[in-house]
């Protein structure tokens, strides 16, 4: 890293899940979104060590045309990590966050179901969470990294063709 900015001005950049840009030497530029958490259990005393993930950022109830996507499931955030702090424990976990959204949209009711759910109330509103264990949450995210094919003798690619200078794939039926 050689540089990085923070944007806390309400601006695209926010809306977008935006609040850090890290620049690196090479000149790529990292887009992230900060998450902290804070709060201890209170029958231990102790920082929680999972990934609250939020499923609605404004909850009116279970079906209501009102709730509004929460970060976790959000498809038009254009972060490349979601920058996850837990301070009292002096943990931060830098997750992929497109593999952070694959993996909760396919095992966001088997959590539900395992873990349940955490009401946040705001001033004026309240967001809908799911508190999942950090082990459970690598695992979904290396399991999105991995896809298999249909075909049992391995990889086998469409037929490739050209449009203009470039190869191109025809995947499906099309």
């Amino acid at each position: 890293m050689v540089a990085a900015t923070r944007l806390d001005r309400n601006s695209e950049w926010q809306r977008d899940g935006i609040d850090r840009v890290i620049f690196l030497a090479n000149g790529r530029q990292l887009l992230v979104d900060e998450k902290k958490r804070e709060a201890t259990d209170k029958k231990t005393g102790k920082p929680y060590l999972d990934v609250l993930l939020e499923e609605w950022s404004v909850f009116h109830g279970e079906g209501s045309h009102r709730n509004k996507i929460g970060w976790s499931l959000d498809r038009k955030k254009r972060c490349d990590f979601i920058a996850y702090s837990i301070p009292l424990a002096e943990r931060c976990y830098m997750l992929p966050f497109e593999l952070l959204r694959l993996a909760f949209e396919t095992r966001r009711s088997d959590w539900a179901r395992e873990y349940g759910f955490r009401h946040s109330q705001n001033q004026g509103y309240v967001t809908r969470n799911i508190p999942v264990p950090w082990k459970e949450v690598q695992i979904a995210i290396l399991r999105e990294m991995n896809r298999r094919f249909a075909s049992p003798s391995g990889l086998e690619l469409p037929t490739p063709f050209m449009v203009k200078d470039q190869l191109t794939f025809r995947w499906g039926t099309e």
